[in-house]
């Protein structure tokens, strides 16, 4: 089964946690897209679990496991509250990838930052509109 690609989108609830295996000629390419939710944290630390313990390969330290590549898209909770280094102890990690809306200072993020600043301004102002929201609306209005 290694030889053949994977992708598992975990349910951890309202977040993303995406594992992907991509073949090659060392035991696969193995990714972490994403590991985050809104809410507790039970459900990422069971995906975690669940990875280290059936999907990624040995690391080169005995009892480790091997990551090759976590992508954190955005800084939202609900896509990073689950990169818990107590969580990562016995996997080893050998590249992290981080939009550049992570390091607000980073030159690439000032158009991140403005769409970032425009969206929080538009949905506080529909929040404070008074009109009735569908469950959706309020959903985005709420985060």
């Amino acid at each position: 089964m290694g030889n053949k690609l994977l992708i598992r989108a975990y349910n951890v609830g309202c977040g993303d946690c995406i594992y992907v295996r991509i073949p090659d000629a060392n035991d696969g390419f193995h990714i972490l897209i994403d590991c985050g939710k809104k809410g507790g944290t039970e459900l990422l630390k069971q995906a975690i679990q669940h990875m280290e313990q059936h999907l990624l390969p040995a690391g080169e330290k005995p009892g480790n496991k091997r990551l090759d590549l976590i992508v954190a898209t955005h800084r939202h909770e609900d896509h990073i509250k689950g990169f818990d280094p107590e969580w990562f102890k016995k996997i080893e990690v050998k590249n992290v990838w981080l939009s550049q809306a992570l390091d607000p200072n980073h030159p690439q993020a000032e158009k991140s930052n403005a769409l970032h600043a425009f969206a929080t301004t538009a949905m506080r102002r529909l929040a404070d509109s008074g009109q009735a929201l569908s469950p959706q609306a309020e959903l985005l209005t709420s985060l």
